[in-house]
């Protein structure tokens, strides 16, 4: 939460933590005060249903109000770092994984829009001449590309932006800021290429997520493997 909604989701602690001003509606007698009280109490809820089983609302109530109220705190700063740092971790390990399925996502839909203007066929099965990268493959024994740029190159359309091409949980690569500046340096994912790997065998590998393991099918689709 951010902003008015921080403010709002705190001040319900405020209310549940003082059990008189809550159950006293004689309060909330202007529309600012309703619109702000509805507005905590379903963002309440929200919390309790998303973090009832990680923590123990009565200490997450009171630590909310001794914020507002600039009460005395239980714990310092850095206690506060110390103690929140595993949840923080674990929440940002959460959220690049995410981000890389999503990734994955949008790459497997360029290929299949892209296979869906050229007789259902990847690039990698059709002739540079024809606008596909069949003579510029360059694979290794399990049959995934040496460098995949090429293959992606001629799908900017369909994938707009260079900065899904990157595992945010890849440390050794950076996003490309534009086509013109993108190389191999720009991609993590890897790409599978042969006669074999088209639309019409949609369970064929296409790509593979080596920071997350997850694998991109030929119909789109992704799946997780671990």
């Amino acid at each position: 939460m951010k902003g008015p909604a921080l403010i709002f989701g705190l001040s319900l602690g405020i209310f549940l933590i003082s059990p008189a001003l809550a159950a006293d509606t004689n309060v909330l007698k202007s529309d600012l005060a309703r619109r702000s009280y509805a507005f905590g109490m379903n963002i309440g809820y929200g919390m309790v249903q998303n973090a009832g089983t990680n923590f123990d609302l009565e200490f997450l109530l009171r630590g909310m109000a001794d914020v507002v109220r600039s009460n005395q705190l239980l714990l310092t700063p850095q206690e506060v770092r110390e103690v929140l740092a595993p949840a923080l971790k674990e929440a940002t390990t959460r959220a690049e994984e995410i981000s890389c399925f999503n990734n994955m996502k949008q790459i497997g839909l360029a290929f299949v829009v892209w296979a869906s203007d050229h007789d259902d066929q990847f690039p990698f099965n059709v002739k540079t001449n024809a606008g596909g990268t069949l003579e510029l493959c360059a694979r290794d024994e399990r049959g995934f590309e040496e460098d995949a740029t090429p293959h992606f190159l001629v799908m900017t359309n369909e994938l707009v932006s260079p900065k899904i091409l990157v595992c945010p949980a890849d440390p050794t690569r950076q996003p490309a800021t534009n086509w013109a500046s993108f190389t191999a340096s720009n991609v993590t994912y890897r790409v599978r290429t042969g006669l074999s790997v088209t639309g019409s065998r949609p369970g064929e590998v296409l790509t593979i997520c080596p920071i997350h393991q997850s694998v991109g099918k030929a119909d789109g689709s992704v799946e997780r493997r671990r």
